[in-house]
């Protein structure tokens, strides 16, 4: 029987559990998240249409806007001190332009079409919205949570004027849907997509070319939308971005690098070479740094300056897509890293990229040379297959696309064919599969996959798994069940969520019971899992995927055997279809809900 469980950081309920509903009673885990700012004027907050110099008089009185040259900023600043600055507002701007909401009354737009229902009917929405088309919303207290029909194959719960998605927004951790949250919401986006960082040093393409993950609306370096949509062109964004600065009485960005690079080939073709200097080599290094071919460091050492560390690094790209290792940034060269920073890399495309691609997922085990040699340099159904799969044992997001995240994990996966990274065996744990329950701020219920995990009781998102330990983004949390038949909760083994190194292993009295943090030195994420019955492993110790880490239970602040668990959303996906198949490599096809193990 799945009983009703609590978690987190609060003190034990004395409310007993319930077996037979499966009811999962009301935690008093106070929500993790930090408190809001306190702004004046709070009842302008909920306007929906306003003026933007009073918008900026409201939040910026006493505070004079910080020009470009003024006080350092970072890419790590808080959000608060970043909207200051007008490089910073200019891209707000230029981001709602691409969108289509820079309109003053467009932090209320909910993306046009027509609204079929509520995106969760747990949360608040306008019900009287329902059926009407190309809506805009009057209470900012929330997001709008509506799902709309936008064509006949795209349903979308964007809104806002930087068009947030319900998923995204739950994430974001804010404390309304204000134009000032909003605002902040999308600079918390663009720093997570390294947006900021080119924003500063004045390279606007770069931080267009970033955002275009977050963004369809954004041109990838390759000039198309990331998910395929219709997309601003670059230099349309430029004039707006500029307009936007001469508007705050900044200098616009120039139209040519006020460093421009001076290849030393006498030719003048344009390719980078060892000795050239300028804004674009800079923007090269940045580009290897993304890729992992160097480090921040070693750029620091002469940034802008095309020397034997910068020409180490694209010959080492230059080996791992397939192409002649010349050192020389040519055509071909630029071509193929802007296809993999572009996210062009997935199915349909063709070319040397793909082709070298083919190889190291042969090499590894995750296609044969028979399915290559069907359509070699052709990314088609195989090779997306194959990718997936090594994206998943990589604990990646598995979206089939061939990205720098990807292109690292690549270079880094050990031969051979190893959906465990950390062990040398190759050989993949399996257990008898569980049924899996997913509890939460509703009844528990038996859940088909990461889709079916309900929300946390209290909060979506933690930026805490162990004391002592600063994460670089929050991690969601989730609470699961694992049962079968005929067997006691308690005890039922509990296989890792990621291979990695055991940064804690233990109990910490704060609320989590006995608990595990991994770290995958790989792809540096980070998983913890609490109130466990028993831990089998130790600090420092070396674990693979699917290893079992001791036990289900109920310790720290629980009632009823349970696991809790803080992660990224794609390292739970991968664990929660396994758990369920039994078979820890990946991929999900060998359970179906209702049938008993």
């Amino acid at each position: 029987m799945v009983q009703s469980v609590e978690s987190g950081r609060g003190p034990r309920s004395s409310e007993p559990a319930s077996n037979e509903n499966l009811r999962s009673s009301k935690t008093e885990v106070p929500t993790v998240r930090t408190q809001p700012e306190k702004i004046p004027l709070g009842t302008y907050e909920t306007k929906v249409t306003y003026d933007r110099s009073q918008y900026d008089r409201l939040y910026l009185q006493n505070k004079e806007p910080l020009g470009i040259g003024g006080p350092t900023l970072t890419a790590k600043s808080r959000p608060e001190d970043l909207i200051r600055d007008p490089r910073v507002r200019a891209m707000l701007d230029t981001i709602a332009f691409a969108e289509g909401t820079r309109g003053n009354g467009d932090y209320s737009r909910v993306v046009n079409g027509r609204v079929i229902g509520p995106y969760d009917r747990s949360k608040p929405y306008d019900a009287g919205l329902v059926g009407k088309t190309n809506v805009r919303v009057t209470d900012l207290k929330n997001h709008p949570n509506l799902l709309v029909q936008v064509n006949p194959g795209l349903r979308s719960t964007a809104a806002g004027r930087y068009q947030f998605l319900s998923g995204t927004w739950a994430g974001l951790n804010m404390p309304d849907f204000s134009p000032r949250s909003q605002d902040l919401a999308a600079i918390k986006l663009m720093q997570r997509r390294g947006m900021i960082e080119p924003l500063l040093r004045g390279d606007f393409a770069e931080a267009i070319h970033r955002g275009a993950p977050e963004w369809a609306s954004l041109p990838t370096a390759s000039g198309h939308s990331y998910y395929g949509q219709g997309g601003k062109t670059l230099s349309s964004l430029r004039s707006v971005y500029n307009t936007a600065l001469r508007n705050q009485g900044a200098n616009p960005e120039p139209t040519t690098p006020t460093n421009p690079t001076t290849p030393t080939q006498p030719n003048g073709n344009g390719n980078l070479v060892r000795g050239a200097r300028g804004s674009a080599v800079e923007a090269l290094q940045d580009n290897l740094v993304r890729l992992g071919l160097m480090t921040r460091a070693q750029k620091q050492t002469g940034p802008g300056i095309f020397g034997p560390r910068t020409e180490s690094g694209v010959k080492e790209f230059q080996q791992a897509v397939g192409l002649a290792q010349t050192g020389r940034f040519d055509a071909s060269t630029r071509s193929a890293m802007n296809s993999i920073l572009g996210g062009d890399v997935k199915d349909g495309a063709r070319g040397s990229t793909v082709k070298a691609l083919q190889d190291n997922l042969v090499r590894l085990g995750y296609m044969t040379r028979s399915q290559v040699n069907t359509g070699p340099g052709i990314f088609g159904p195989r090779t997306d297959a194959a990718l997936r799969k090594f994206q998943s044992a990589q604990g990646l997001g598995n979206d089939g696309i061939f990205g720098p995240d990807t292109f690292k994990a690549l270079r880094s996966a050990r031969t051979p064919a190893n959906p465990n990274p950390g062990t040398d065996t190759g050989t993949v744990s399996e257990y008898r599969r569980w049924n899996v329950y997913s509890t939460g701020n509703r009844p528990a219920r038996q859940a088909d996959g990461y889709e079916d995990l309900q929300s946390h009781h209290d909060y979506t998102s933690v930026n805490y798994v162990m004391k002592g330990l600063t994460l670089p983004h929050r991690l969601e949390a989730r609470d699961i069940v694992l049962t079968r038949s005929g067997e006691s909760n308690f005890g039922q083994t509990l296989p890792s969520p990621s291979s990695g190194r055991v940064l804690f292993a233990g109990n910490e009295n704060d609320g989590y019971g006995n608990k595990v943090v991994i770290r995958n030195d790989q792809t540096g994420q980070i998983s913890m899992v609490g109130h466990m019955q028993s831990v089998s492993v130790r600090k420092g110790q070396t674990v693979n995927y699917g290893q079992s880490l001791g036990s289900q239970g109920s310790s720290g602040h629980s009632t009823g055997a349970h696991i809790h668990i803080n992660a990224d959303p794609a390292v739970i996906r991968r664990w929660v279809a396994d758990l369920a198949d039994g078979k820890f490599d990946g991929v999900r096809g060998r359970f179906n809900v209702g049938v008993k193990p």
